[in-house]
């Protein structure tokens, strides 16, 4: 309550001593001055009447203002005064409920906020709590007001119950609570330490930013996978900006290109990888970068060869994507790689086709070879074994006897080329023995010098102690010899040298496939012999025709030479390889399976029984030349002959006199039922059945078709009389044996 004693005029009235008696009344300042007037007028009515009267004003913003004004008669003033009483008691409740007006809408403020909000006193109990915090935190409020703050953390760090990071002045920090249910939630929490009444406590503001730190753990995790797919792509990956500059280089790329990353980003691509500052626009082949990111075009499966810094270039297959940010090009993804590896492997693949195609070239040739070879041993069956029997009854002065004799040697010549037919095709009569290869070479070394010209230098280098080799010595001479004159013919009439070396090499499987492709090489030891010329070489396409036979550079074809060395040669089990430069060397190498010295040890073979008169055999062979001229070559001797000319045929005759049958003398190949069908035949009806197997092919070649039911003998087409005995002599039992049948 404010009250003053004032006069008519509104002057206060001072009653104290010595103070002036008339001062400006200090209720004025309190009214609007608009309403200064009407008080006045009012306060003069009330003293001139001395009627108490009210005075009020309404403000439209503030409180409601009322003043009474009380007439009062001094005894020592002539005039009436007046106490005039203003009520302020409402310009407090106005104020109060402005507060409490604030404090409701703050309070709604809070409680409506999305951000988390908290009070919490000295020991971090909690206070107050709004909505907001208890959704993120998943307690009620009135759980809240039970516990402190820092049971909520994760990680404790709290001092004496007042943590740390809250002791003074704002804070703004990032923390993790643990969720009601368990999972944990990041908050981003800003606390005001303040006093209420002399008490600290800590008004916070919390705001859950757990999706933004997986989001962004997210982020990071895709960033460090996509690195390290980068850094782990084989292939070369490049970034490049819209003209052709590097901004990236992963670590395959700058290792192919053997650069650091970091000295590369800014430098142009083109310039990089072809070492030219641009691309010219008349070039045949213009680079396909520069032309993707003119045309903006994407470009794939180009392939070039980039440029290193260590001066050598790498094959390349690359393509070219470009980057688009809405309808923009923004830059460009370079992906590209080595094809070093791959180009090797079609180098290889090719060789390795080409190996495949000239074996299987060979190998249909060398059938056919066989084939030919058959046939014309039939024949010569015909022919030298009649041409023989004639010999035997004529008299040896005579001119018949002479030309009958150069028959026979036609044939033995003509047995040879068909020899040398079988040896191309691998089928060759070997009469193995172990030999020391040095020592063969120096017996031949006497021939070899007369036939090298003396322009050419002819050298050896023998290495000692050689594992000896199972080898047919004449088809070894003839081998090297074959070696040796295809040397001298390459160097020609101008000087030259050959050189002849010996040594031991062992071939794993990978080398015995590499080295001798097509040869069905084993892995193992083995002793090489090495002839090397100094002549003219010869082309890849030279190369891969050399052992076909009748092949030659030299116009007409020249024969079977290195054709049916390469057939001696793989009858030994071994293997040959050429390598030759054009115009400057050729190099062949020729190798024969290392023997053991136990395998050495070899039982002498055992005597020949003869055989006797009277012996009954049976001829089976679908040529009737065949079984006419032999026929007559055993009856000449005292033998029972029997004929079949099939295999049924002859399987009726051996069933029906199996028990006289001493025996059976059968042909190998024939149409219907083969030999080895016919054999087996034999074996069912007579288990001990005696069979010799007649053949144009080699008897190794023939023992591999008839597995455990093997024959008793082999007889190698065309055969003498004389030879056709002896093997008929030793199937026949020693006890067995009688008179020995002399020749005719």
């Amino acid at each position: 309550m404010v009250w003053e004693l004032l006069d008519r005029d509104g002057q206060y009235i001072n009653l104290t001593p010595k103070a002036p008696s008339r001062t400006t009344a200090g209720i004025f300042a309190k009214l609007p001055s608009e309403s200064h007037d009407e008080f006045i007028s009012m306060l003069r009515e009330a003293c001139d009447d001395g009627l108490q009267r009210r005075f009020c004003v309404t403000q439209s913003e503030g409180p409601l203002i009322k003043i009474d004004i009380v007439p009062l008669d001094l005894e020592d003033r002539t005039e009436r005064a007046a106490l005039v009483m203003l009520d302020d008691s409402l310009e407090s409740d106005f104020a109060f409920n402005r507060f409490r007006k604030m404090a409701r809408r703050n309070e709604a403020i809070l409680r409506s906020s999305m951000d988390g909000f908290f009070v919490v006193d000295s020991d971090c109990r909690f206070l107050e709590v709004n909505d907001a915090f208890c959704g993120m935190t998943g307690y009620s409020a009135a759980e809240l007001l039970t516990t402190r703050i820092s049971d909520l953390e994760v990680d404790e760090h709290s001092h004496g119950g007042v943590p740390s990071h809250t002791r003074t002045g704002l804070h703004h920090f990032p923390a993790a609570h643990r969720h009601r249910d368990g999972h944990v939630i990041h908050l981003d929490i800003s606390i005001n330490v303040l006093y209420d009444d002399g008490e600290k406590i800590l008004v916070g503001f919390a705001r859950d930013v757990t999706e933004r730190i997986r989001s962004e753990e997210a982020m990071r995790r895709l960033t460090r996978e996509q690195q390290l797919i980068l850094d782990s792509a084989a292939d070369g990956i490049a970034g490049l900006d819209c003209e052709g500059r590097f901004t990236f280089l992963n670590p395959a790329a700058a290792k192919m290109l053997n650069v650091q990353a970091a000295e590369v980003i800014g430098r142009s691509a083109h310039e990089t990888f072809f070492g030219a500052e641009s691309c010219p626009a008349d070039a045949r082949r213009p680079c396909a970068i520069c032309t993707a990111l003119k045309t903006r075009k994407h470009a794939s499966s180009v392939e070039s060869s980039f440029c290193r810094t260590c001066g050598s270039d790498i094959p390349v297959e690359y393509s070219v994507s470009l980057m688009q940010e809405g309808r923009s090009t923004i830059g460009a993804v370079l992906v590209f790689k080595d094809l070093t590896e791959q180009k090797r492997n079609e180098e290889e693949r090719r060789t390795l086709e080409t190996q495949i195609q000239q074996a299987q070239k060979l190998e249909s040739l060398g059938l056919l070879a066989g084939g030919v070879a058959h046939d014309l041993n039939n024949t010569l069956v015909g022919v030298q074994g009649n041409a023989c029997l004639a010999l035997e009854h004529t008299p040896k002065n005579s001119e018949l006897h002479r030309r009958l004799d150069r028959i026979v040697k036609a044939c033995q010549r003509a047995s040879k080329v068909v020899q040398q037919m079988l040896a191309y095709a691998g089928h060759v009569n070997c009469d193995t023995s172990p030999q020391d290869m040095n020592q063969l070479i120096v017996e031949m070394m006497e021939f070899m010098r007369a036939v090298v010209p003396k322009s050419i230098t002819l050298q050896t280098k023998f290495e000692h102690n050689l594992p000896k080799v199972e080898v047919d010595t004449g088809q070894f001479q003839q081998v090297v010899t074959n070696l040796l004159i295809n040397a001298i013919e390459a160097i020609g009439g101008k000087p030259g040298r050959i050189s002849m070396t010996t040594d031991t090499v062992k071939l794993q499987g990978e080398d015995a496939g590499r080295l001798f492709s097509g040869q069905e090489m084993n892995p193992g030891r083995y002793v090489r012999l090495m002839v090397t010329d100094n002549g003219c070489g010869m082309t890849p396409e030279t190369l891969q025709r050399i052992f076909e036979p009748f092949f030659s550079e030299k116009g007409a074809g020249r024969g079977l030479g290195l054709a049916a060395m390469r057939g001696i040669v793989r009858a030994h089990h071994g293997g040959i390889d050429v390598e030759s430069t054009y115009g400057e060397n050729t190099a062949f190498s020729v190798v024969f399976p290392a023997i053991s010295d136990l395998a050495m040890l070899k039982p002498p073979p055992p005597a020949t029984p003869q055989a006797r008169k009277g012996a009954v055999i049976l001829i089976v062979d679908d040529e009737s030349e065949v079984r006419d001229v032999v026929k007559d070559m055993l009856t000449t001797r005292g033998m029972v002959v029997l004929t079949a000319k099939n295999g049924l045929e002859a399987i009726d005759i051996f069933q029906a006199r199996a028990d006289e049958i001493d025996v059976v003398l059968l042909d190998m190949a024939m149409p219907g039922m083969n030999g080895d069908e016919v054999l087996r035949h034999m074996f069912d009806i007579r288990p001990d059945a005696r069979v010799i197997v007649s053949s144009g092919f080699i008897e190794e070649n023939i023992s591999a078709q008839f597995g455990d039911a093997q024959p008793a003998g082999f007889l190698y087409k065309p055969f003498t009389p004389d030879v056709l005995m002896e093997r008929i002599g030793g199937v026949l039992a020693p006890d067995e044996a009688g008179d020995p049948i002399e020749s005719i």
